[in-house]
């Protein structure tokens, strides 16, 4: 999703082929303590880089091959520390930063695809034994990822904008 010539090539190569859902899976910490007064300014480019600008160049360039499609969805991986309204925390700004700021995006984008049809929705997938999640967390990948493919097939208009968690709760931008 960083390399704006990759994306490009990919839509040349589809010539227009209109596709029925687009999920964008992006994600790196950046600076995992960073707090007040210990902030990587260069991590933290790095991670709007990837966590905001890279979901929204494949979103802009691939949504005119969604819009004439069948289910028309625009589907975000992004992460409850992104919500502005539940945020208490002190640290992660971050990462915290990039993925409220992905959110925006992605509800500004809902706003501009919604008239056309195109649900654009944000999601958190939950604690998830990852690299980035580690190996003791609660949720396996195989089930966060199932939980969010149901979501995504019963997803319908009233959905457009939202931010759910991998269980479908709503969750507060």
């Amino acid at each position: 999703m960083n390399d704006a010539l990759s994306v490009t090539n990919l839509n040349n190569e589809l010539d227009g082929q209109p596709f029925d859902g687009l999920i964008k899976n992006a994600g790196i910490m950046g600076q995992g303590n960073a707090t007040r007064g210990n902030i990587d300014y260069t991590a933290w480019q790095n991670c709007l880089s990837t966590n905001v600008l890279g979901p929204t160049r494949v979103a802009e360039t691939f949504s005119d091959n969604i819009i004439p499609s069948k289910q028309r969805k625009l589907i975000t991986m992004s992460s409850r520390m992104g919500s502005i309204a539940a945020t208490s925390a002190p640290n992660s700004v971050v990462y915290r930063s990039s993925k409220a700021a992905v959110n925006m995006v992605m509800n500004i984008l809902a706003n501009d695809l919604g008239p056309q049809g195109v649900i654009v929705t944000s999601f958190h997938p939950g604690w998830v034994r990852t690299d980035m999640g580690g190996s003791t967390t609660p949720n396996s990948p195989q089930v966060s990822a199932g939980c969010i493919r149901q979501i995504i097939a019963d997803l319908g208009p009233s959905d457009n904008g939202a931010f759910l968690n991998y269980d479908g709760e709503t969750i507060p931008r």
